[in-house]
């Protein structure tokens, strides 16, 4: 059985110049249009930094509803009136928006961490 590797070296060359353009354009593939962004009106960072600003105004935003909703569940308890249905219902949803708040928050210390990796590694 005889394979034909031509395609696979094709596409290795192909994928290769498409995430290295500095291999073709014989320029820092981080700086490629940075100096032209702030004409159009875009940010003046690279690409990772962009990105990581984004996830963490996402994760921020999914920790005030968290914060909100053990508020809320909070709230519902105090004003239950001793209805043990409602506390129930109360303490559950205080229950899961605190596991919800605390898988928030591993998982923005997990992109932080990764993402300075990245920051670090592709800093020249």
């Amino acid at each position: 059985m005889k394979k034909n590797y031509f395609n696979h070296i094709v596409v290795s060359i192909l994928i290769l110049l498409f995430f290295c353009p500095s291999l073709t354009f014989g320029q820092s593939a981080v700086n490629v249009g940075l100096l032209e962004a702030g004409t159009f009106g875009l940010p003046n960072v690279d690409l990772i930094t962009f990105i990581s600003r984004l996830v963490r105004i996402f994760l921020s935003l999914i920790v005030l509803i968290a914060v909100l909703l053990i508020i809320l569940s909070g709230f519902r308890w105090m004003v239950a009136g001793g209805d043990e249905e409602k506390i129930k219902k109360a303490r559950s949803a205080l229950f899961n928006a605190i596991i919800g708040l605390i898988l928030v928050l591993s998982s923005y210390a997990i992109v932080s961490f990764v993402i300075s990796v990245l920051i670090n590694a592709t800093s020249v």
